[in-house]
């Protein structure tokens, strides 16, 4: 399939004196010059980013930690050694609430 290109939105200038931050259900919601930004309050992933209305994200940012494995992955027993990694990033949680500042030096 064709790559989908963004849409052609001016790139916000933010002044860190108008960011605006709230936390909404379960995610933080940050706002500023037409840009917003989602976070989950529950496992710190980026939710959504929006400039101007327009959703730049299909699907909320996770890590992943793992990859397909090799022979010689067979061979070293990596597939169980390592798989704790497997779901490491389907199963992350936030260890501590989050510390907002509000710009430098705060």
């Amino acid at each position: 399939s064709e790559p989908v290109a963004p849409p052609a939105v001016p790139t916000p200038t933010p002044d860190a004196a108008a960011v605006r931050a709230e936390l909404c259900g379960d995610a933080w919601v940050l706002e500023t010059g037409g840009m917003q930004v989602r976070i989950s309050s529950k496992t710190g992933c980026l939710c959504s980013l929006a400039v101007g209305g327009h959703e730049l994200m299909a699907s909320p940012l996770e890590p992943n930690f793992w990859r397909p494995t090799t022979d010689n992955d067979y061979g070293a027993n990596l597939q169980r050694d390592l798989a704790c990694w497997r779901d490491a990033g389907s199963a992350a949680r936030l260890l501590h609430e989050p510390k907002l500042t509000h710009g430098p030096g705060s």
